[in-house]
C-alpha cells in the first residue's frame, strides 16, 4: 500500500520524514523522491530519541539517477532523518575558489608590472 508521508526540509542538506508507524507484521519500504547519490546518509529516530543508522539504496525500480529507498529498522514509530554530505560539491567549490584566487592574483601582478612599464592592460 502506497501512502504519502510528510517531509520537511530542515536545511538544503537535511530532510526529515515522518512520523512513520510500522506495525509488527509489516516490512515497509520508504521511497523518497530525491535523486539517489551515495552521499545520502539516513538515521532512524525512535519515539525515545534513540538513533539507529539506516541504509540508503537506489530504488528497486531504479532508472538512471533513481530515487532513495530505505527500510525502517523494525516495528514502532520512527522519524527518518536524511543528510546529504555533498563532499564532491564542496571539493568543486574549493577548487573553483582556488582557481579564481590564482587568476585574480595573476591579473593583479600583470597589471602592476604593466604600470611600472607605462603600459595598461
Amino acid at each position: 500500500q502506497r501512502m504519502p508521508i510528510p517531509m520537511r526540509s530542515v536545511t538544503a542538506e537535511r530532510r526529515e520524514i515522518g512520523p512513520i508507524v510500522v506495525s509488527r507484521d509489516a516490512r515497509p519500504v520508504v521511497l523518497v523522491t530525491e535523486l539517489y547519490d551515495p552521499e545520502w546518509r539516513a538515521d532512524w529516530v525512535d519515539a525515545a530519541g534513540m538513533i539507529t543508522p539506516g541504509v540508503v539504496r537506489q530504488s528497486r525500480d531504479a532508472r538512471p539517477g533513481g530515487f532513495l529507498e530505505m527500510e525502517p529498522p523494525g516495528p514502532g514509530r520512527w522519524m527518518l532523518r536524511l543528510d546529504y554530505e555533498g563532499r564532491a560539491a564542496k571539493a568543486g567549490l574549493a577548487v573553483s575558489l582556488l582557481a579564481w584566487t590564482a587568476w585574480l592574483g595573476a591579473w593583479g601582478l600583470l597589471s602592476l608590472v604593466g604600470r611600472k612599464r607605462g603600459e595598461t592592460l
